[in-house]
């Protein structure tokens, strides 16, 4: 069962990803999306696999997804 969990996250982390990674389209600071990228991404997804509620699990997900994508095509974009 925990196996299957994890599969899950990382299921999710990828299509939302995705998602993120094509709604892109704004302007920040490059250090904000460092952060964006680095950390707070990362922890939503790490803060989803300790969460009980399969719903609650799934929205962090997305959104720490979608905010790795979105602000990782921004940085490539706006660096060039």
């Amino acid at each position: 069962m925990q196996y299957l969990s994890y599969v899950f996250v990382i299921l999710f982390t990828i299509v939302f990803g995705l998602l993120g990674w094509f709604a892109s389209d704004g302007v920040k600071t490059q250090l904000v999306r460092a952060a964006d990228i680095l950390l707070f991404g990362p922890f939503l997804i790490y803060i989803s696999t300790q969460v009980d509620a399969v719903w609650a699990s799934i929205f962090l997900i997305f959104i720490g997804a979608t905010t790795i994508t979105y602000n990782l095509k921004n940085f490539i974009v706006d660096s060039k």
